[in-house]
């Protein structure tokens, strides 16, 4: 019997998702609607690939899906997220930096209890959650010190209208670090660039215990990503790049597939 899903967020990565299903890509899946704080994004998905433009949340999940894929806002997570998992309904979200609120995480995590269901992770734009999560473990279990970062290279125009964004950055010539903290401090200064922060924080050293920092490169597109781990006798280190966030909606994809698939990549 095939799993259902719905998707919260109906603009580029939810079309995408929409898309790779229209494509035959999750087969063990059927799509049941879809919702967006804009109707018009919402009724054009569903018109494209079938399903219910759904005008509000509550209505959303009155269709009983297995999962809900949200691809829209942190503040829309926090607004499904619990509902959905208390009835049975595991999310799988892109808006990761809504679990940098601890309390919020918490809720999340014992509706999920409540709700026999579960809060999927996709690996974004970053991955390497299973090397996190096994040198933390590791380092844990021996009562070693561990210690994580993740820095971002970011063009000078993806921080426009943000507190980070300085006229002198246009003119420079070379690499400027512009942030170096926590990534909770990092969530909440750019809320909707750094969602790779919080998961990563997430299956590592918490969101108060992994140093971020962010650079901007002239002439650059795109994110760079440079994460590395290391304890006592192990260390790892991986950087990855990206033009746009469609990773983002693929590692959905992915994730989507990995769950019905009779054999596990962890």
């Amino acid at each position: 019997m095939k799993k259902t899903f719905v998707i919260v967020g109906c603009g580029f990565l939810g079309n995408l998702v929409a898309d790779a299903y229209q494509q035959g890509l999750l087969e063990e899946y059927e799509f049941l609607g879809a919702y967006s704080k804009t109707m018009e994004h919402t009724k054009a998905l569903c018109e494209r690939v079938g399903g219910r433009a759904c005008e509000k949340i509550d209505e959303l999940l009155l269709l009983q899906p297995d999962y809900l894929v949200e691809a829209a806002s942190v503040d829309l997570v926090k607004a499904v997220a619990i509902p959905a998992l208390e009835q049975g309904c595991s999310v799988i979200p892109l808006s990761i930096g809504a679990f940098a609120d601890e309390s919020f995480l918490e809720r999340a995590k014992a509706a999920a209890l409540r709700g026999n269901s579960k809060i999927h992770i996709p690996c974004g734009a970053v991955g390497g959650f299973d090397v996190l999560q096994t040198v933390a473990l590791l380092a844990n279990s021996k009562n070693q010190k561990v210690e994580g970062t993740i820095e971002a290279h970011k063009s000078v125009g993806s921080l426009k209208n943000t507190p980070l964004f300085l006229d002198e950055l246009e003119t420079s010539n070379k690499v400027e670090k512009v942030f170096d903290g926590s990534a909770k401090e990092a969530i909440e200064i750019l809320p909707t660039k750094v969602n790779v922060f919080v998961a990563t924080a997430l299956a590592s050293l918490g969101v108060e215990g992994i140093e971020t920092k962010i650079s901007t490169v002239p002439e650059f597109a795109g994110d760079e990503y440079f994460v590395t781990i290391k304890t006592e006798g192990y260390s790892s280190s991986f950087d990855l790049y990206s033009r746009t966030s469609e990773i983002a909606g693929w590692s959905v994809v992915a994730l989507m597939r990995n769950l019905a698939s009779p054999m596990i990549f962890y």
